[in-house]
């Protein structure tokens, strides 16, 4: 994702603070050893520090930007069968019939589906 470096023009309010915020991380800082950098990578590697240090809370911040926020997720409780068919669209060389006639319906037959019957339309 691109992210913009000044604010877009006719920005909504709810995202100015976030404009703000981009503006400033991509502002020029010199790092511990006065070499040029951007703030958001003087704030990463503080963040990193910390969490190298054991900060729990820093620890659980890297990986959730690293790996994602761990969704917790109580189990659901069903009774009885549950039933799931998916349609994927693929159709097997054995469920595919050649119909005699152009105009006749093809019929499918299968042992595991009962028949089915696909009309052809006027227009072929």
């Amino acid at each position: 994702m691109a992210t913009r470096l000044t604010p877009s023009k006719g920005s909504k309010p709810y995202k100015l603070m976030a404009d703000a915020l981009r503006v400033a991380l991509h502002r020029e800082a010199l790092d511990a050893d006065g070499r040029p950098t951007k703030r958001l990578y003087l704030i990463a590697d503080r963040l990193v520090e910390k969490a190298v240090e054991g900060d729990i809370v820093a620890i659980k911040e890297v990986f959730d930007r690293i790996d994602g926020r761990v969704i917790q997720r109580e189990p659901a409780e069903v009774e009885g069968q549950i039933v799931v068919q998916i349609n994927t669209g693929i159709v097997r060389g054995e469920d595919v019939a050649t119909p005699e006639p152009k105009d006749a319906p093809v019929t499918l037959e299968d042992d595991r589906y009962p028949p089915l019957r696909i009309a052809r339309s006027a227009g072929g």
